[in-house]
């Protein structure tokens, strides 16, 4: 299992991750890159339980991408929960 760290609170380029490139926003670009690998059986993406992160949230439900959501400050405990709700 892959899981992907993002958020949309970047303090150099905020919601650098919902930007485009192309037709494809970046974090699903990153998605669908992982999705062609052929160790992993799943990708997560792991973002904040922020109201700042819910559209990007929305867009990876809205995809059928898993999502967890925790701590702004603890990126570790970010993963780990993440890497529990995988099992």
């Amino acid at each position: 299992m892959a899981i992907v760290q993002a958020r949309t609170t970047s303090t150099r380029l905020p919601g650098k991750v919902l930007e485009k490139i192309g037709d494809e926003e970046l974090v699903l670009r990153v998605v669908r890159r992982l999705d062609t690998c052929k160790t992993l059986d799943e990708v997560m993406v792991a973002c904040t339980d922020r109201p700042t992160d819910d559209e990007l949230a929305a867009l990876m439900w809205s995809k059928g991408i898993r999502v967890f959501r925790g701590s702004e400050q603890d990126v570790l405990k970010r993963y780990v929960g993440a890497a529990k709700e995988a099992g």
